[in-house]
């Protein structure tokens, strides 16, 4: 992941405002001051530093784990039948029992 120009924390820097908390004895409130951070911020590093250490500091993804309320394959396949067969979307739709814009995102994804 690439980080913009203006971000105020790097995971280098993000190792040095959990370095000034732990190592230092500085307060959170002053790495905050000192760094351009919010509070929230530097407790969210330094918590997250000591439950997964340095590899907790780098950058995430911010895409969910898990989507369980996903449409399901099956339905994604017939979807895809249906327009193999030169359905249009709206067809598809009440064929389903879907609205519209659930069949044209599945379209999508399928190319």
């Amino acid at each position: 992941m690439g980080t913009h120009k203006n971000a105020p924390l790097t995971a280098v820097g993000r190792e040095i405002l959990v370095r000034r908390v732990l190592d230092e004895k500085q307060t959170p409130m002053a790495v905050a001051t000192a760094m351009g951070v919010c509070v929230k911020t530097v407790r969210k590093w330094v918590d997250r530093f000591q439950e997964e250490g340095v590899s907790g500091l780098q950058d995430r993804s911010s895409r969910p784990h898990r989507s369980p309320a996903r449409t399901p394959v099956s339905l994604g396949e017939q979807i895809a039948d249906l327009r193999r067969l030169r359905r249009t979307g709206d067809e598809i739709a009440a064929t389903v029992g879907r609205s519209k814009a659930t069949v044209f995102r599945i379209l999508g994804r399928l190319g």
